[in-house]
C-alpha cells in the first residue's frame, strides 16, 4: 500500500487495488489460506462480539474475525471452498479425535438475523461439530475448524489415479 487509502480485493484475484492511487498489494494469507482484507462488514463476531472483516480464501470472499479468527462463510459458497481449498499437502494422516460434545450446548446468534445459531456435526465423519444458521445459510467456523474440514473432504473425495470413482473408506482428522 502507498498512500494509506483502504485497498479493495480485485474481483476473481489475490490482489488488492488502490482506486485512490492506484497501487497493488499481494494477500498475505494466514495458516488456514484466509487473508483478511480491511473493509468492515456488517457482521458482528458471534463468538467475541468484535466486527468482522471480509477475508477471501481462494478468490473466494468469506467473512472472518481478526480477534478469535473465526469465519463466517455463506453456505453457497463452501463446496466452491473445499475443492479450491483442498490440495494433497492439506491431507495428513492424523490420528482422528472424538468430536468435543459440549460444542452442542454451546449458544452462539447468528450474526444474519440474531437468533440462536444451530450447533450439529459436519457432514463429513462428524469429528466437527460446527454452528449454522438455516434461515440466514451462514456457517459459523472457529479458527482451525475450516482446515480440518478441508482435510476432510480431501481425504473423502480426492483419489489417486488407480482409484478414479471410488469414494475413500477412511477419514481421519
Amino acid at each position: 500500500m502507498q498512500c494509506g487509502a483502504p485497498m479493495k480485493v480485485e474481483d476473481g484475484k489475490d490482489i488488492f487495488h488502490c482506486e485512490y492511487c492506484g497501487s497493488y498489494n499481494f494477500s498475505n494469507p494466514n495458516k488456514d489460506g484466509i487473508a483478511l482484507l480491511d473493509e468492515i462488514s456488517p457482521y458482528v463476531c458471534p463468538t467475541c462480539n468484535q466486527p468482522l472483516v471480509t477475508a477471501i480464501i481462494k478468490n473466494i470472499h468469506i467473512f472472518a474475525c481478526p480477534v478469535c479468527r473465526g469465519n463466517l462463510i455463506n453456505q453457497a459458497k463452501m463446496l466452491s471452498i473445499l475443492r479450491l481449498a483442498s490440495s494433497p499437502d492439506m491431507v495428513r494422516e492424523d490420528q482422528p479425535s472424538p468430536p468435543d460434545r459440549s460444542e452442542f450446548q454451546r449458544k452462539l446468534v447468528c450474526p444474519g438475523c440474531m437468533e440462536t445459531m444451530e450447533a450439529y456435526p459436519y457432514g463429513g465423519p462428524g469429528n466437527i461439530i460446527i454452528q449454522g444458521c438455516s434461515h440466514c445459510q451462514l456457517i459459523w467456523l472457529d479458527f482451525g475448524e475450516l482446515t480440518r474440514v478441508v482435510r476432510s473432504y480431501s481425504q473423502m473425495y480426492q483419489t489417486a489415479p488407480d482409484e478414479r470413482g471410488q469414494k475413500k473408506q477412511s477419514v481421519k482428522f
